[in-house]
């Protein structure tokens, strides 16, 4: 399972990586439509989440967990990875208006990349994390923590990838 989990956060990774870079600093800054997020927008919401999954990743834990510790995988994979429905971010994860520098952004997400692979090869990841109550779902097992992680950036992802599109043309 671990090996599984790592090889496709590592995956995910570099389809990140592939795309932060892609924009110049004015397409990363600029709105591609009415209503959306710019792409530094995009990438700093995801970094703001990011760096709560490892601090609740890190954080602290019971190592009993009372359910099987994949229970939510299948229901958060459903949720983020069904590109019809529009979801809206928690207050504290709302990036602010004003722009955004592509190098401090890929560099932060180099870090919590890092630290998510670090957890996925040391920790226990059935251990529910109990620093961060995940809403509508409660407190979630670090296998489940991770599992967000990487859907949650998949989702945002292609997000930028349309975001691209539409400054580029």
């Amino acid at each position: 399972m671990k090996n599984e989990l790592l090889a496709e956060l590592r995956q995910n990774s570099e389809e990140l990586f592939r795309v932060l870079p892609s924009f110049t600093p004015e397409e990363f800054n600029q709105v591609p439509f009415a209503g959306s997020w710019t792409a530094g927008q995009v990438a700093s919401h995801l970094s703001m989440s990011e760096t709560g999954v490892v601090s609740t990743l890190f954080g602290n834990s019971r190592p009993t967990t009372e359910r099987a510790p994949d229970k939510n995988v299948a229901g958060l994979r459903e949720a983020f990875l069904n590109f019809d429905i529009k979801m809206q971010a928690p207050d504290f994860t709302i990036p602010r208006a004003d722009g955004y520098e592509q190098p401090a952004l890929i560099a932060a997400f180099r870090r919590s990349r890092e630290k998510l692979e670090e957890a996925i090869q040391t920790m226990d990841l059935s251990a529910t994390a109990t620093d961060f109550k995940f809403p509508t779902v409660g407190h979630m097992t670090r296998l489940e923590l991770i599992n967000f992680a990487i859907v949650h950036a998949i989702r945002h992802t292609r997000q930028m990838k349309n975001i691209a599109a539409a400054v580029s043309a």
